[in-house]
């Protein structure tokens, strides 16, 4: 009996979780209403110069090394980072904007993404990262289900 309430405590945690995730996710899009959608496509990775240059903007890195499964990872305030460059068109011209520069691995090149963008300044733009708090809901709902089936 202790394991099923037990087992419903941490179901409803879950849930709250799940809706704390979601209440974030709702916020931070109304952050960026008016921004428009569309798809974009990872065309490349950092190049091996260390600094790539497009749509007129310049990011410069201290060097770039390689794992051992040839992944890159940029060095830049001696901090290992890595990054894509995701290109997109609005009105038949195409933009580039680089993906979030962060210690995970690349998104492979042709992964297609969405990309949200600001139609009055395209070159202002995101990628749209995928809403993952249905996790919490899933293990809360099964933890909750569990622990109804153990205490009856």
């Amino acid at each position: 009996m202790s394991v099923s309430i037990f087992l419903l405590v941490v179901g409803v945690i879950f849930i709250l979780l799940g809706i704390i995730k979601t209440l974030i996710y709702i916020n931070k899009n109304k952050e960026f209403q008016g921004y428009k959608m569309t798809k974009g496509c990872v065309v490349e990775h950092i190049s091996k110069e260390g600094h790539i240059k497009f749509d007129d903007e310049e990011f410069g890195y201290d060097a770039i090394n390689y794992d051992e499964d040839d992944q890159a990872f940029l060095i830049q305030d001696g901090i290992n980072t890595h990054a894509g460059i995701v290109e997109f068109t609005v009105k038949n011209k195409k933009y580039r904007i680089m993906d979030s520069v962060n210690d995970t691995n690349l998104m492979p090149i042709g992964e297609e993404v969405i990309v949200k963008y600001n139609p009055k300044k395209p070159k202002d733009a995101f990628i749209v990262e995928d809403f993952d708090g249905m996790i919490f809901y899933t293990v809360g709902i099964f933890l909750i289900l569990v622990g109804i089936f153990l205490y009856f």
